[in-house]
């Protein structure tokens, strides 16, 4: 059951660390694509700050995500529902930011939200298996 989530969260680290780095590099963006006139709606002048918050949260959190789901964790389930939410409200932002239908932004919303509906089947399947009702995995008398 893990190896779905464990598939997500590398996949989904690399790009987030790949893209973080790159937009930290050059924080106009040209390396990835998009310019700084997209900035024109949020609250960043640069890239630099959505470089470093995609390094960390998504790319940093999602390789952990990817070494718990590994090692068959106990909190794999929780974490890929709290990553796969972060990063529907990742695309969200990116979206009202831009203000503009992008495709790729659209199919990491997409993929956001299976890491979040997949994390969730585990959880469900999780308590099954362990007659656990509790969100923090310890079992129940």
């Amino acid at each position: 059951m893990h190896k779905l989530s464990t598939i997500l969260h590398f996949l989904i680290g690399i790009c987030a660390t790949v893209s973080g780095i790159s937009l930290m590099i050059d924080s106009s963006g040209s390396i990835v694509g998009p310019s700084t006139t997209d900035l024109v709606n949020g609250p960043f002048t640069s890239f630099l700050v959505p470089g470093l918050l995609l390094i960390v949260i998504l790319g940093l959190g999602n390789f952990l995500g990817w070494w718990a789901g590994h090692r068959n964790h106990v909190y794999t389930p929780s974490m890929s529902l709290l990553l796969g939410l972060l990063l529907l409200i990742a695309t969200l932002f990116k979206s009202w930011v831009v203000a503009d239908f992008v495709p790729s932004v659209q199919i990491f919303g997409v993929i956001g939200l299976i890491q979040f509906c997949w994390g969730w089947v585990l959880r469900r399947d999780y308590g099954a298996r362990t007659n656990c009702r509790n969100w923090y995995g310890k079992r129940t008398s």
